[in-house]
């Protein structure tokens, strides 16, 4: 199949249907033009250039060159998402078909839609005749149109609307004089030269043939996780993204061998290694359906599961299953990997007694229509909170007993419609020793620097407090000692490191199973809460960690 991007022609194979979904073979294209709700801040606005400025003072100009080109690539490939007429065949019967929906690559031989919204023609039937009809209703309803350029099949949500009830709603507008024009419809032409696309030669890792899959290609692994395996020499053998603009893209900009935006497809080149790496960065829905497959595939495949590992609590038994079976399933928190975080815990070791940790984190705002409001994705506990519940869990050994949850007030985060999808979630843990954490995640604060956080840690005579991993301060004894770093280290780029470094040497994961069961199930509980629409939550952890080991059991 080929796909136009950026003025340049790709070659990809074709796409694959979902069960709900119809593939067409396009012919004719329209481009509905429709109003981003959501447009981003300028690219070379001055807050924007301050921010720049303090990336490359604080994390260096390789990272920051990294991020912006990422980001970049990622808006562009954004702006051209669009909602598509298609007029062509339907591939599963050959028949004319008509149909309707978001495309992050309208320019494409195939595309897939929802069958709800597809036609096929009856015998003799001007399927281009119908267009007007649509546009009608687009012009009528731009923010159910807007709903249907950004609709996944990843979302969790159905289209709301089918093609037949937009066509009625069409005609109806046309026969009232409400018509939308002119329109054209654009024939799909490819007739420039596929661009061509490096294949990398595989070399041995650890004595082993092996070679980089990546499943997920968006802005994070561009900026961190590719650059890192490059520098380890590990070569790139499939990237695997929905979006087949990004995945020519990344391909083609990394070298990658193959590019595929279906995972099952794409991932059987793992049978070709006898030690294949696997780096999971999809919808957080989907990241263990993409480790069953793998593992599937190749059960020796060394997989890293980006945060958050899992999504449902059945997905954290499957995974802890796929564990406890000597399947090798790498967990990706970062902040683990930290110098400082290393630090503070060998020093707060030496102290005895509970220990009280704080973290306040600034987060960015997005906007009510990203995929982190998804119903699939769950809520911002599951996308961001995360981290620091696997903070706490690090620190504090002992059992969590208790969690409660303070959502936002006047609805829950996971359901943006009400208006206050952005506010503040705050989340408490108990421990068994008398240990308490409280994390803070918030959008409110100064954007200058990204992701920010502030973490106090007391144990003892110990107070240790980490300013945004740039400042540390250990109080004890009634002295002090800092740590200051001129570059912000958040443990990417170890991480990575690391978990080459243990296959190579051919140790097991360093995640341990404890923690996974602990930090994923306070995260879950508490994203469910959440969803259903609970202000406060006061979550039994010790009852649900039961519940868990039985149905393991």
């Amino acid at each position: 199949m080929k796909i136009r991007i950026l003025g340049e022609v790709y070659d990809l194979p074709p796409p694959v249907a979902a069960a709900d979904e119809a593939v067409i073979a396009t012919a004719k294209i329209i481009a509905v033009p429709i109003a981003q709700a959501d447009a981003p801040e300028p690219t070379f606005s001055l807050a924007n250039i301050r921010k720049v400025l303090f990336f490359v003072f604080r994390e260096g100009v390789p990272l920051t060159v990294a991020k912006i080109r990422a980001i970049l690539s990622k808006r562009k490939l954004t702006d051209d998402r669009a909602l598509v007429i298609a007029v062509g065949a339907d591939l599963a019967t050959g028949r004319p078909a008509l149909a309707l929906g978001g495309q992050d690559c309208a320019q494409a031989e195939q595309l897939c839609f929802p069958k709800s919204l597809t036609m096929v023609a009856e015998d003799g039937e001007d399927l281009e005749a119908l267009v007007p009809a649509l546009l009608a209703w687009c012009a009528a309803y731009p923010k159910v149109a807007a709903a249907l350029r950004g609709a996944s099949r990843y979302s969790g949500r159905p289209p709301g609307v089918t093609l037949d009830a937009v066509l009625a709603e069409g005609r109806r507008l046309l026969d009232t004089g409400a018509a939308r024009g002119p329109w054209t419809a654009e024939a799909v032409r490819f007739d420039d030269a596929p661009a061509s696309v490096p294949t990398p030669v595989a070399r041995p890792l650890g004595g082993k043939r092996s070679a980089l899959f990546l499943a997920g290609a968006g802005t994070y692994p561009c900026a961190y996780a590719l650059p890192a395996f490059a520098r380890e020499g590990i070569p790139f053998d499939t990237v695997i993204e929905i979006n087949p603009a990004r995945a020519a893209l990344v391909a083609k900009k990394f070298g990658f061998a193959n590019a595929d935006t279906d995972a099952a497809r794409g991932l059987r080149h793992l049978a070709d290694y006898e030690a294949p790496l696997l780096v999971v960065a999809t919808y957080h829905s989907t990241h263990m359906e993409i480790a069953d497959l793998a593992l599937s595939i190749n059960p020796a495949t060394r997989i890293l599961l980006e945060k958050p590992p899992v999504a449902t609590l059945d997905q954290l038994r499957r995974l802890e299953r796929h564990r406890r079976n000597g399947a090798y399933v790498e967990v990706g928190y970062n902040r683990r990997h930290i110098p400082m975080t290393a630090e503070a815990k060998r020093r707060l070791d030496t102290q005895d007694g509970p220990m009280t940790i704080t973290c306040i984190a600034k987060i960015p705002r997005i906007p009510p229509t990203h995929w982190y409001f998804w119903p699939a994705q769950r809520s911002r506990v599951t996308g961001n909170a995360c981290h620091w519940l696997d903070v706490g869990r690090y620190f504090i050994e002992a059992a969590p007993e208790r969690l409660t949850l303070v959502g936002p007030d006047g609805g829950p985060a996971g359901r943006p419609e009400t208006g206050d999808a952005n506010d503040p979630i705050s989340i408490v843990v108990s421990y068994a020793d008398g240990s308490r954490l409280v994390v803070v995640v918030t959008d409110c604060g100064n954007s200058l620097r990204g992701v920010q956080e502030f973490i106090e840690l007391r144990r003892g005579d110990m107070t240790v407090t980490i300013d945004d991993f740039l400042r540390m301060r250990v109080q004890a004894g009634g002295r002090q000692w800092f740590r200051r770093r001129l570059i912000r280290d958040k443990g990417h780029d170890r991480m990575y490191a690391r978990f080459v470094e243990n296959v190579r040497d051919g140790r097991g994961v360093d995640y341990p199973d404890d923690d996974l069961t602990a930090t994923s199930t306070q995260y879950l509980l508490a994203s469910e809460a959440l969803m259903t629409g609970e202000t406060v939550k006061v979550i039994d952890l010790q009852d649900a960690a039961g519940a868990l080991a039985n149905v393991a059991n």
